[in-house]
């Protein structure tokens, strides 16, 4: 499996287990931020990605490898003006990343499995995208897989 396939992996889960649509992910594009009527995620690579042997290879000996690939998810919300709202936005949206996360961990693939790490939230970061107000949840992801060669 390739980080490609868990980006893919990890876009469908959200989009089929979680409560966001398909124009509400993202893996390749900031620009959904502007175009979210409420909320929308964008993941991303991060950190460090390790890739190690399961087992020393030898003349015509099969090995494994254990991969680990690290995500960023951000969970925009829109700030509508009313700060109660937007509060009460925010833990929903703690809750079903954690709820969404906690579905499948494998992403559907026996060799895989997901792991939400960390979920941060700071009142004072903010963004404006499209003359549009937004905080943000950030969320961490370690993935892990494993690849069986000869």
């Amino acid at each position: 499996m390739s980080i490609t396939a868990i980006k893919t992996g990890l876009y469908t889960h959200l989009t089929t287990c979680g409560p966001w649509g398909t124009q509400e992910v993202s893996t390749c594009d900031f620009g959904i931020i502007e175009q979210a009527s409420g909320c929308a995620i964008v993941l991303h690579p991060t950190g460090e990605h390790t890739i190690e042997p399961l087992t020393f290879r030898g003349t015509g000996k099969s090995t494994g490898k254990s991969i680990h690939w690290m995500f960023q998810g951000d969970l925009f919300i829109r700030f509508t003006g009313d700060p109660r709202t937007f509060l009460s936005r925010v833990y929903t949206g703690i809750d079903n990343v954690q709820a969404t996360l906690n579905k499948d961990d494998t992403l559907g693939v026996s060799t895989s499995q997901v792991n939400l790490t960390n979920i941060r939230y700071n009142v004072n970061e903010g963004f404006n995208a499209g003359g549009e107000d937004f905080g943000v949840v950030h969320f961490t992801l370690d993935c892990y897989e494993v690849s069986q060669s000869s």
